[in-house]
């Protein structure tokens, strides 16, 4: 189904990105518009301004129209693909907001700190009308929007998946100013006149606040969603003196000729991906999270010492790299403080790739604490070994399961790749993955 949307700055953002229009009205010329419209062969029709009144019931259209079809909302899974791994995650969260203006403004913002997307109520809530359209600017063409049914049941989802909700009230909040947002947040504005609805604020993790000093209790909801998603980008990019970007191999050099401004420009730009990888990680093995400073301050370490290690002829790029000795650091240190909390009497345990004669189990070694290897209570007998393993192997999905005896009975790369119909590359990542979780498993299994 058609719709009519208008404003220049509409039109010609959808002529830009080359939208399907079927036809664009104008009442005045304009060669720049006339001459996108042309190239695209779009049908052209003159009319006077009464008539485009007419048209979309509004004198606000600005002299020119264009035939669309309806915008279109994605699915929540289509906006939390768009985070890349380096980013923490922003998502807006809309409780029933009704003034299309708010809505339209609401996505211009959301379009100029990068916000991830927007999730909307599908009843009793503004939709994606031609006014929300023209307010936008052209931000509803270039941020995703959501439409759910239960907001508090999206919200429940979006903290199985490692999301923090901070919402907004005046009562029972704190400053907005005092969060770090140094993790997945997403922003949650309630209704213009009754704010968060009760089953939404007990989904919140945080409630916030902005101050208010004069006689006017609160602000428009889009002007207070602009400030709040500006503090988000305040506080994950702040502005240093060292705002120049470079790209990474000039960083490198630099850094290697000792130049401390580039030393900060680079921790300045992959602080955030540490932070990340960081709190990714505790979160899997939450007993250890007051660790968490410490694990972060040395992954700081490690990231400045990539520098030195990276050289131009290696096969992974740059952020790859960083990415692989930071997580390495990580985990190391993981392991070293499961050590002193004597996680199932162990250091670490590994699987080795020799297939054992009673059925094709791993063999597990001590690995951690060479020293006291042969001593009793830091070796497992056999019968335990096979126990361990088998209660470990029962928690993995059954292509892990595939994946795993594929690798014990020694199935070539070109067969079992064929098998799960991938390339040998993605089955070897999936094999690295595999034995990953198998020997983390391991380390839980209750005796």
């Amino acid at each position: 189904m058609a719709q009519y949307v208008y404003g220049k700055n509409v039109v010609k953002r959808l002529l830009e990105d080359k939208t399907k229009i079927y036809e664009l009205y104008l009442s005045y010329n304009d060669d720049s518009i006339i001459k996108l419209a042309k190239s695209l062969n779009i049908k052209l029709i003159r009319q006077d301004r009464k008539q485009l009144d007419k048209l979309v019931g509004t004198d606000n259209h600005q002299g020119i129209i264009a035939k669309i079809d309806e915008y279109k909302t994605v699915e929540v899974s289509d906006i939390l693909k768009k985070v890349p791994e380096s980013e923490y995650g922003l998502i807006i969260v809309l409780d029933e907001l009704e003034d299309p203006h708010n809505l339209g403004a609401i996505l211009r913002s959301a379009d100029a700190v990068g916000a991830h997307g927007v999730i909307i109520k599908k009843h009793n809530q503004v939709g994606l009308t031609p006014t929300v359209a023209k307010v936008s600017a052209g931000a509803i063409n270039t941020v995703l929007v959501s439409s759910v049914t239960n907001i508090s049941m999206t919200l429940k989802d979006l903290k199985d998946k490692g999301y923090w909700i901070v919402g907004t009230d005046m009562e029972n909040a704190q400053d907005y100013r005092k969060l770090k947002y140094d993790m997945n947040i997403v922003v949650v504005i309630g209704n213009e006149g009754k704010g968060i609805s009760p089953l939404v604020k007990k989904q919140c993790d945080f409630m916030v606040k902005l101050p208010m000093r004069g006689k006017i209790s609160s602000l428009n909801a889009s002007v207070a969603t602009g400030i709040l998603l500006y503090e988000i980008y305040n506080k994950r990019f702040p502005l240093g003196e060292w705002c120049v970007v470079f790209n990474a191999y000039e960083l490198v050099y630099m850094i290697h000729q000792q130049d401390d401004y580039a030393s900060m420009q680079f921790f300045s730009s992959y602080r955030l991906l540490v932070n990340k990888l960081v709190s990714d990680t505790i979160n899997s093995y939450p007993y250890i999270s007051f660790f968490k400073e410490d694990i972060q301050q040395e992954s700081y370490v490690t990231l400045m010492e990539t520098v030195f290690n990276y050289r131009d002829d290696q096969n992974a790029n740059f952020k790859t790299f960083i990415y692989v000795c930071v997580t390495r650091k990580i985990k190391s240190m993981i392991r070293h403080y499961l050590c002193q909390k004597n996680v199932s009497n162990l250091n670490a345990v590994s699987l080795d790739d020799t297939v054992c004669e009673s059925g094709g189990v791993y063999a597990i070694e001590l690995t951690e604490n060479q020293n006291k290897l042969n001593e009793p209570k830091y070796t497992f007998e056999f019968n335990e070994a096979i126990h361990r393993f088998n209660a470990a192997y029962d928690r993995l999905s059954e292509k892990d399961k595939l994946i795993l005896n594929l690798t014990i009975n020694r199935v070539s790369y070109d067969k079992a790749s064929k098998l799960l119909e991938c390339s040998k590359k993605k089955y070897d990542n999936m094999v690295q993955k595999v034995k990953r979780n198998i020997k983390e498993a391991i380390l839980y299994v209750e005796d």
